[in-house]
């Protein structure tokens, strides 16, 4: 995630973008969801179905290695962590990624009934302008971009099959974030 890109936007241009990622991304899911049910993926926008969904797309995701930044410490960069998540998902990878954020708030917007709306990241926290969900309790946002991503790079970077309960356990906890 390219945080300095949000950064650097203004309210009016974070608006815009919340539109256009969710034009795209409403785009892309309806094609997304075409794949995955010929996958024999349900996609019913049932929290039950979100990991399954995470499951086929990260198997099908391209990715490009990224260079070492060398403004890193050598500690850093010689760590094995650091080694595995040398990558970015491929352009021709991006639109299921974005596809699936867009899945994954429907869900928890569905679940809601009308108790989270889409908003842009607050100016004092680490999801500044990008497009997230909010009425969560304690005013907590979530950018379902960024989750979806950390968790797709979670699975792209773990062989174990059982890394997709680190996708269940997400749901779990967004789901207790939502605002009786």
């Amino acid at each position: 995630m390219n945080f300095a890109f949000f950064t650097e936007l203004t309210r009016d241009e974070a608006y815009s973008f919340l539109s256009r990622y969710r034009q795209e991304g409403e785009r892309e899911l309806a094609r997304l969801a075409i794949e995955l049910e010929s996958r024999g993926v349900t996609v019913d926008y049932s929290t039950a179905s979100i990991r399954d969904a995470f499951g086929s797309v990260a198997g099908q995701l391209s990715t490009i290695p990224t260079p070492p930044d060398p403004s890193l410490p050598s500690w850093i960069l010689e760590s094995e962590t650091y080694q595995v998540s040398r990558y970015r998902f491929a352009e021709s990878s991006y639109d299921s990624v974005v596809a699936l954020s867009i899945y994954f708030a429907e869900v928890l917007l569905r679940e809601a009934q009308g108790r989270l709306h889409w908003e842009i990241g607050s100016p004092e926290v680490a999801v500044q302008n990008q497009p997230c969900l909010g009425g969560f309790r304690n005013g907590v946002q979530m950018a379902p971009l960024l989750v979806t991503e950390n968790l797709l790079r979670r699975i792209v970077e773990t062989p174990d099959p059982a890394v997709l309960e680190d996708v269940t356990r997400a749901v779990a906890t967004w789901q207790d974030l939502i605002a009786a």
